[in-house]
């Protein structure tokens, strides 16, 4: 979500909340003048103080709520309780500035009660009793969440909320003491501040703290040469109910070679020609990968990375070369794509700035107005996709067609081009390429996922058997619910080939991908081969 957006809707709260307060503050001056004054013969004046801050606390109330339980849908697969520092290494694995930003948020979202209660209270002047207060109240909201199944219980975000709650009530002991003891420049400079400089300080270790923390978390990743492989495990399944069986011996040295990857000997690029052979051992009835390359470290690849002026300007070019220009006012910008729009609604593409993927749709053919859409085109061949795919400048050579590409028919009309790992002019192409096929109507959607990367370095990768002993150690991201104590994970490995993966730094590290049968179901596992 976009920082506008979070504004946009915080502006709408608190208009909701001003509203809200409005009323009640309606009712309360029609009791106070008809009941408590006329009926009752009162004498007190309203304290109108304490009414200002009642309607500032109480709107402050209604904007939490309202963005953490009453704008939210129910969703019974949200209902879940993660570990402590989840978010943490979520946004530190993903490298998602999103991430991070959300829990900054979760830092200051406390931090106005933490401010207001010791205003509005002095017995609340104590960092004990906010402590409470910060924490009693984000955990009434977690467990509402929880409960109403309307977000997660996040103990990471009772971490932040306390804390920002601590750092609201420092910033009160900061300002409370400069206005009202200090006077700002005051001629009495003999005259003590209010609560007293040490109390003051303390009260500021909380900021102090979580700034350190972020700071620490910014110059390691700054100071790492590459960036976050985003298949380090999150979830990690309970190894006393995890079971991991395969027929396949792996190499306990790093001499597994495999077809669907780019291997450094000597400072050269190679592709290995010899296929993976499987032969049968007699003495245990297991099948043996056999190979006979020697070890090798494995190549990091750079991909491009684009700004959104760089992605503006090829959008744009590629608008113009289907005969359309860009809606340059319409382009909605987020962490690692951006969405573009043509003249007329004709087209929309979601641009990935990692790489260059995209995923373009052709509006005008899916939703065409006053008629019905057609119907996508089953058991076309090859050679009428590429025939269609020359109007987005997409080509593929006879010899990549030949020994690269694997081409299939997916679903509904869909079709898929696959590239295995290999070495151009440019430097190493690999991914995929799906499109929905219409027929003499052209591609209605097209998902351009080819990958493009340039030499960096290389670095000693793990072996087979190394790899899958993480696997056997539980030590791998499954993406399911592993957190169940009580279902048992039974894992049978089929098949491993080596792949790349773009890490948050937009490096193509090499990575393991086991084929597996995880309870029944096809999946895979990615174990990172860089040691």
């Amino acid at each position: 979500m976009q920082l506008s957006t979070l504004l946009s809707l915080a502006i709408t709260f608190a208009s909701a909340g001003i509203v809200l307060v409005l009323i009640l503050l309606a009712i309360y001056l029609l009791c106070y003048r008809f009941i408590y004054q006329k009926k009752l013969g009162g004498q007190k004046r309203l304290p109108v103080r304490r009414i200002l801050w009642w309607c500032v606390f109480l709107c402050y109330c209604f904007v939490v709520l309202c963005a953490t339980i009453f704008m939210r849908f129910p969703d019974e697969a949200s209902s879940r309780v993660y570990s402590l520092f989840y978010s943490y290494r979520e946004a530190w694995i993903t490298g998602s500035v999103s991430s991070w930003r959300n829990i900054i948020l979760n830092y200051c979202m406390l931090l106005p009660l933490g401010f207001l209660l010791p205003l509005g209270f002095e017995k609340m002047q104590r960092e004990g009793r906010i402590f409470l207060a910060g924490f009693g109240f984000s955990l009434m909201i977690e467990c509402l969440q929880l409960l109403t199944h309307r977000g997660m219980f996040e103990p990471d975000d009772l971490l932040g909320n306390t804390m920002g709650a601590l750092i609201g009530y420092g910033c009160f002991l900061l300002l409370d003491d400069f206005l009202t003891g200090r006077k700002g420049i005051r001629k009495d400079a003999q005259k003590k501040p209010r609560h007293g400089f040490k109390k003051v300080l303390m009260a500021q270790l909380p900021l102090l703290a979580a700034a350190l923390a972020f700071l620490i978390i910014f110059i390691k990743y700054q100071s790492m040469e590459l960036g976050v492989h985003p298949d380090q495990p999150l979830d990690r399944p309970n190894k006393k109910l995890l079971k991991v069986s395969t027929s396949l011996s792996f190499s306990s040295e790093s001499d597994m070679v495999l077809q669907d990857y780019l291997y450094v000997n000597s400072g050269s690029v190679t592709i290995p020609s010899q296929e993976i052979t499987y032969a049968t051992d007699s003495s245990s009835g297991m099948l043996t990968v056999q190979d006979s390359f020697q070890k090798r470290d494995g190549m990091v690849w750079k991909t491009r990375q684009y700004s959104l002026e760089q992605a503006t300007e090829k959008v744009s070019n590629f608008f113009s070369m289907l005969d359309t220009t860009l809606q340059a006012k319409n382009i909605r910008s987020y962490d690692r794509e951006a969405f573009f729009y043509s003249e007329n609604h004709k087209y929309t593409l979601v641009f990935s700035y990692n790489g260059g993927a995209y995923y373009l749709t052709d509006d005008q053919l899916l939703f065409p107005e006053g008629a019905v859409a057609p119907e996508p085109v089953t058991g076309a061949c090859m050679e009428e996709l590429l025939s269609a795919l020359q109007k987005y400048d997409i080509s593929f050579s006879e010899a990549a067609l030949k020994d690269t590409v694997t081409f299939t028919e997916r679903r509904n009309g869909w079709y898929r081009f696959d590239f295995k790992p290999a070495e151009t002019e440019a430097g190493l192409l690999f991914g995929f390429l799906e499109c929905c096929y219409y027929g003499d109507a052209g591609i209605g959607v097209l998902n351009y996922h080819l990958q493009e990367g340039t030499p960096y370095k290389t670095f000693p990768i793990l072996s087979a058997e190394e790899a899958y002993g993480k696997i056997k150690a539980g030590n791998f991201q499954y993406y399911a619910d592993t957190s169940s104590t009580a279902s048992p994970l039974n894992v049978s490995v089929t098949d491993c080939a080596l792949t790349y993966v773009t890490d948050t730094k937009g490096f193509l590290q090499p990575t393991y991908e086991f084929s597996c049968i995880i309870n029944d179901k096809k999946t895979t596992i990615r174990i990172p081969a860089l040691k």
